[in-house]
């Protein structure tokens, strides 16, 4: 992730144990950039599917537009379960997951602009999904009665299990992320702290830090900060310290963060899905 001075969505400060100055200046700066961010919200979308050079990035768009028919494909969704036509409801769901599984199993080098598995674990995903999404066409295909109470079972059973092993692949995918994405061990110096916040509602707002380094890599210079920032106001790293770091040879500016902090979410979300494919094939027997 390359440290920019100019986004004023991060505190740069040289403090690793942060003042009470620095934190309402923290707090002030951060509010600042999330009332200007909400005030011109079409330009912020924008510029974010943009690359350094200024140009739209295709799978930055790609993504946004999977984001988009997924919400929409949800609404439609639960409004086919309302007027029962299941039938309907099975085409939608398989054709979120074709493209969601196309999508990862043709284009898996996505530069994403945040933490990410491998390309091989992003490939095993989007063959998962694809088969589910097959098979979820094939139960629409051989149902006599697609109203009947059975066959709306069958088809959320064979989603759970699909959403289920394709999540499995990314929680793998993510702890191996420092072999298969991180492969390159650099010597960098801690330059300083940026500070931001992850903000929920009034009563969840969460600190969140990282170190930003710098670094040589094949004669280039950088300065970047972690994928996955830390929770907290406070740092561990001294400035002007020389510590190792795990980058991204593809990608230098990627720097590994703690992968823990980001695994909370998808592990959720698999024992869920796990949790529905038992109830629901209970409910097939």
């Amino acid at each position: 992730m390359k440290y920019d001075p100019n986004d004023r969505k991060f505190f740069f400060n040289e403090e690793k144990i942060l003042s009470s100055e620095s934190a309402v200046a923290c707090r002030k700066n951060y509010d600042s950039w999330q009332k200007d961010t909400i005030n011109n919200l079409p330009g912020v979308i924008v510029d974010y599917l943009k690359d350094e050079d200024g140009r739209l990035q295709g799978s930055m768009v790609l993504g946004s537009f999977g984001t988009v028919c997924v919400f929409v494909g949800i609404i439609a969704i639960v409004m086919c379960f309302i007027v029962k036509r299941y039938d309907i409801a099975a085409w939608i769901i398989c054709a979120i997951i074709a493209f969601f599984g196309a999508v990862l199993f043709a284009q898996p080098a996505t530069r994403a602009k945040a933490f990410e598995e491998g390309v091989f674990s992003r490939r095993i995903q989007g063959l998962i999904l694809l088969i589910g999404a097959i098979i979820i066409a094939v139960l629409r295909l051989i149902s006599s009665d697609p109203l009947a109470l059975r066959f709306v079972i069958s088809i959320l059973f064979a989603l759970s299990v699909t959403l289920f092993l394709s999540m499995i692949i990314k929680c793998i995918g993510y702890k191996n992320a420092g072999n298969s994405v991180y492969r390159e061990e650099v010597d960098a110096k801690v330059i300083g702290y940026i500070r931001t916040y992850e903000h929920y509602d009034e009563m969840s707002v969460i600190s969140k830090i990282s170190p930003v380094f710098e670094y040589y890599f094949e004669g280039n210079k950088y300065q970047s900060y972690l994928d996955i920032m830390d929770t907290g106001d406070n740092g561990k790293l001294d400035v002007g310290s020389s510590c190792k770091i795990k980058i991204s040879p593809d990608d230098p500016e990627k720097v590994m963060g703690d992968s823990k902090n980001f695994m909370d979410g998808p592990v959720v979300f698999t024992v869920l899905c796990f949790v529905a494919a038992v109830i629901l094939l209970v409910m097939m027997l």
